[in-house]
């Protein structure tokens, strides 16, 4: 496939859809601020170069980081977003290319690298004619203390923001902005699920604003939750993220997330004490931020969208982006979960950017290639900030 069908592969279905409140309001948005939100994997050059076996289906050429890093900013530029979330950041790129590059984009960026030795990380970016930083709170998935679950090389990054134009002058509020990599291994949904619960509790930290007086919930900033999950939708841990509780005792290691190497392995899960509200208990894993996804995954099989694909003609949706709302209903049915209705306040969700089923992102010889340099697609939403 030539460079031009390539890109006209990728770009002819990489369009945006409006949600029903884009649609009505469509350039209508002066009663907040308009920003465009990325979560993108971009793959490690380390991380690829011990992994060949994985890219035996890509040109060479395509992997070498001198073609990679300028197909990656040259993307980036072109998407124009406000706010970035990488993961598979390399520590050196981060410092030496990422930091000063997108600086002179006018981005502000912060870092967390894996413990124990690894050489990547996540890093979150952010216009500062939007946004000032008020705080950054980097997040270690090593805490055997609180759980022996809690053993891995993993982290998050969560920052809280400050909008600096588009708000009222006596806006009181913050965005939060969380970003992570979970662990990979099928297998070991256990240790997922304490990451995930302890990445959740950390958000939760990050966002409380104090308790409604009326209803004596809690109250939080609005949210955007970003990352390579390693999880699809409809698994248990999914079910968890959007429906904000998961009864998972007796449940198997290797189903919670979905994967599909995993299935049917892994030990059986008993009762597991898990960072969490007072409502957790040690067989159900629960939080109160209201999060639902950006993307809608009720597609037919043949329909479905992807963000990343492996070299033995397989493709998942493991990456996603969350946000909050107000308040929401949800219902599990039949394994999957249902939103009966959500309520947007401050935070509104405008657009997202599509994805591509996996027999057209098969069609382009898969990932990466000429067009796109890392092996997941990067996923784009556009929200409004409104006062709270």
């Amino acid at each position: 496939m030539s460079m031009d069908d390539l890109f006209t592969a990728v770009n002819v279905c990489r369009t945006w859809t409006l949600t029903s409140y884009g649609k009505d309001n469509k350039q209508n948005y002066d009663d907040g601020m308009l920003f465009t939100v990325m979560s993108y994997n971009i793959l490690a050059q380390d991380l690829l170069e011990s992994n060949m076996f994985l890219y035996e289906h890509c040109s060479p050429e395509c992997l070498t980081w001198e073609y990679r890093k300028n197909n990656l900013l040259k993307e980036i530029r072109k998407a124009a977003v406000d706010v970035i979330c990488f993961q598979e950041v390399q520590v050196n790129h981060y410092h030496m290319f990422w930091k000063p590059q997108l600086m002179r984009n006018g981005y502000q960026g912060v870092f967390k690298k894996r413990t124990e030795g690894k050489t990547d990380g996540c890093a979150i970016f952010f216009k500062t004619k939007l946004f000032s930083i008020e705080k950054c709170i980097p997040v270690e998935f090593y805490k055997p203390r609180i759980s022996k679950l809690l053993d891995k090389d993993n982290i998050g990054l969560i920052v809280v923001l400050r909008p600096v134009i588009g708000v009222s002058s006596d806006y009181s509020g913050s965005l939060v902005i969380a970003n992570t990599h979970l662990l990979y291994n099928p297998v070991r949904g256990d240790i997922k699920l304490a990451q995930l619960c302890l990445f959740l509790s950390e958000i939760d930290k990050a966002a409380y604003r104090g308790l409604s007086k009326r209803s004596k919930r809690p109250m939080y900033n609005p949210i955007i939750f970003c990352g390579d999950l390693n999880l699809i939708p409809n698994s248990p841990l999914y079910t968890l993220i959007v429906k904000g509780e998961l009864w998972f005792n007796g449940l198997l290691a290797g189903d919670m997330s979905g994967q599909e190497f995993g299935a049917g392995k892994g030990r059986r899960l008993g009762s597991i004490n898990l960072p969490g509200p007072d409502e957790s208990t040690p067989e159900k894993a629960c939080h109160l931020l209201n999060l639902l996804s950006v993307y809608n995954y009720e597609s037919p099989e043949e329909e479905k969208k992807v963000t990343t694909f492996n070299n033995n003609n397989t493709s998942q949706s493991v990456d996603f982006i969350f946000y909050s709302v107000e308040d929401k209903l949800s219902i599990l049915h039949k394994g999957k979960v249902y939103h009966e209705h959500a309520n947007e306040k401050s935070l509104k969700l405008i657009a997202h950017y599509n994805l591509l089923t996996h027999q057209q992102l098969k069609s382009t010889g898969g990932l990466p290639n000429f067009q796109n340099s890392s092996d997941h697609l990067p996923l784009l939403a556009k929200f409004l900030l409104r006062d709270l």
